[in-house]
């Protein structure tokens, strides 16, 4: 069962109703907008592994590093 599920664009959400956070407003946009370039993964840490190489955390002005602040990414060249 996915932990998330993300819908193709924000303002379908807003179109459902229901209680919307800004977070998932925030990753939906995000989503939307950079997978029409790179493929996108779910990773154990953080919100989304970009042409698996580059690790995003979608957050807020109050967002921190903490969430993925222990994950180390190899690049090979």
């Amino acid at each position: 069962m996915p932990e998330k599920i993300f819908l193709h664009n924000t303002k379908l959400m807003y179109a459902l109703g229901a209680n919307i956070e800004i977070g998932t407003v925030r990753e939906t946009f995000f989503l939307n907008q950079v997978s029409e370039v790179f493929p996108i993964c779910y990773p154990a840490k953080g919100d989304f592994m970009v042409n698996n190489t580059y690790l995003f955390e979608v957050g807020g002005s109050n967002k921190t590093f903490e969430q993925i602040k222990d994950v180390r990414i190899h690049f090979w060249l």
